[in-house]
Formats: structure tokens, C-alpha cells, sequence
């Protein structure tokens, strides 16, 4: 008990100095901050939930007596409660009583729980900013608008950015960017822990992803929100940004697997990525509506080399 404490406490300090690592000053040292949640996790996938809460504690803590109540309670927000929420749901498992092995929880449902959370998150600002002119999508143009105008300042040649339209999706944009970078997160603590031989849990198949049904129904919904006028059309498609983003994750495990039939795989994989920088949106939401199609066609183990290849939900 007292090592696990220790562990926890251990992870706790170097979850709050990897999230304080931007207010040093060093660029090269910011990729930290979004890595303050890979000791969090590790705490709880290799020593259980009660480690991971203890750590967050700790963390959280640190940067309250070190910085002040609003850094620790972003920190909570944007970083602790994540890491706990995947602790929660990755660890869940059961014991199938004909085979007695154990079956633990699909990572469909650790990604879902997430996305919940991070629309939780997006209602409370949309709410929290009401009150003010404008709402949220105001309070961001206004930001945005200041942040470009300090980049370019001393200038003379000035560039016109796009600040209209980014502040429409920016919100949901954020939201997703913060899921994805919360799930790798976790990919890395649990690989670290699994090569250690410290994992409480197999490591998942993630080219087996398989997402909640509700997911898709969630996401339809969203989108027929975002067509509405004011807050709920400005809520409905950030959210949607949001809800999307299992499913490009899921369109992309889909092609993982449908690469298995290519003799240059890599070649063909490097060329998919580079081409999804270069056309953007275009090419995200047709990985988007892949992966919807996934959900009712099984394209995997339709098309798949080898079959087999989703999780059990």
C-alpha cells in the first residue's frame, strides 16, 4: 500500500511540472503540457482507479499552492478528470462464466465515455458565456482577432485571417483536437506500462476499434442542431466537430485494416496522411462518413485480410 502511494504521489508531481512546462518560456518543452495526463493514466491502468485519483489529487494540489485555484481547476478540467474517466472505463472488465476469461472493456467505450465529457464540457462554456454579448462564439472572435493581431504587430504588410469563420468551429475544433491528444495519452501510458510488464489490462486492438450505437445517433442529432439559429445552432455544430471525431478515428482504423491487402503498405499509408494534410476537411469528412459506414456494414470484416478484427463491445 505504502508503494502504490508512493507511485501515486510520484505521479501526481510529474503530471503538474509536464502541465506547468509552457510557463517556462521554452517552446520546445511545450509538447509537455499535453503529455501532463500520461503519468495520471499510467498510475491508474498499472496500479488501479484509487492510484490515479490519488495522483490527480496530488497534481492538482501542486499547481494550487504553486500557481493558484483557476490553473488547478483547468487542470482538473482539461487534464485530471480525463485521465480518470479513461482509468474508470478502461479497467472495467467481466468474466464470462462458460470460458471463465476475462473480457474487459472494448476501448469504443473508454473513446465514447471521453467524447461525453467533452460535450459536458462544451455545454457548461456555451452556458457559462450566455450572459455575455454574443455568447461564446463572440468571446472567441474577440481572442482570436486579439491573437492575430499580436502576431502581426509591428507589421506593415498586414494578413486578413479568416477570424469569422474560424470562431464558428473553433470551440468544436478544440474539443476534438483535446480528445485525440487525451487517447494518445493513454496509448502511451498503457504501451509503457505493457512493455514493463505493469498493466493491469491486455492492451487493446485499436485497428479493432468498434464505437457505442449511440454514438451515431448522438452525432445526427447534433447536426440537425447546428442548422438551428443563435446558442443551439452554435452549440449543435461544435458539438457535431466533437462527435465526429470517434468516427475519423474509426474511419482510420478501418483503413489500417483494409491496407493489410497492399504490398506496399507503408508506401500507401505515408501517401493516405499526406493527403489528408494537403486536402483538409474534404478528405477528413469522407474518412468520417468510412467510418460511419463502418459501424453498419462491418467493412472490416467484410473486406479485411483475416477477419476478426473487431473488438467485443
Amino acid at each position: 500500500m505504502t508503494r502504490v502511494l508512493l507511485i501515486a504521489f510520484g505521479a501526481g508531481l510529474t503530471s503538474s511540472v509536464f502541465y506547468l512546462a509552457f510557463r517556462w518560456g521554452i517552446p520546445s518543452l511545450l509538447a509537455l503540457t499535453y503529455l501532463a495526463p500520461v503519468p495520471l493514466v499510467a498510475a491508474g491502468l498499472g496500479w488501479g482507479f484509487a492510484a490515479a485519483l490519488v495522483a490527480a489529487t496530488v497534481a492538482a494540489s501542486t499547481i494550487f499552492i504553486g500557481v493558484d485555484a483557476r490553473m488547478a481547476a483547468l487542470f482538473l478540467a482539461v487534464s485530471a478528470v480525463p485521465a480518470l474517466v479513461v482509468c474508470r472505463y478502461a479497467l472495467q472488465s467481466r468474466t464470462d462464466e462458460s470460458t471463465g476469461t476475462v473480457e474487459w472493456a472494448s476501448s469504443g467505450r473508454t473513446l465514447g465515455a471521453l467524447t461525453v465529457y467533452g460535450v459536458i464540457l462544451l455545454a457548461f462554456a456555451t452556458l457559462y458565456y450566455m450572459g455575455a454579448a454574443g455568447g461564446l462564439e463572440s468571446q472567441i472572435r474577440s481572442a482570436l482577432r486579439a491573437f492575430f493581431d499580436s502576431l502581426q504587430a509591428g507589421n506593415t504588410a498586414r494578413v486578413e485571417f479568416p477570424v469569422d469563420q474560424i470562431a464558428r468551429i473553433f470551440a468544436g475544433v478544440m474539443a476534438a483536437f483535446w480528445v485525440s491528444i487525451t487517447m494518445i495519452d493513454s496509448i502511451l501510458a498503457q504501451s509503457l506500462l505493457a512493455r514493463a510488464g505493469l498493466a493491469l489490462r491486455p492492451t487493446p486492438a485499436y485497428s479493432a476499434l468498434v464505437l457505442p450505437r449511440w454514438m451515431e445517433f448522438a452525432l445526427l442529432v447534433a447536426l440537425i442542431a447546428s442548422f438551428l439559429p443563435g446558442t443551439l445552432g452554435m452549440f449543435g455544430r461544435n458539438a457535431a466537430i466533437l462527435l465526429a471525431t470517434p468516427f475519423l478515428l474509426l474511419g482510420l482504423a478501418v483503413i489500417h485494416t483494409l491496407s493489410r491487402r497492399i504490398a506496399a503498405r507503408l508506401a500507401a499509408l505515408t501517401a493516405f496522411y499526406v493527403l489528408m494534410v494537403l486536402l483538409g476537411w474534404y478528405l477528413w469528412a469522407l474518412v468520417v462518413l468510412l467510418g460511419l459506414a463502418e459501424q453498419w456494414m462491418s467493412l472490416r470484416e467484410r473486406y479485411g485480410a483475416g477477419g476478426g478484427t473487431q473488438e467485443n463491445e
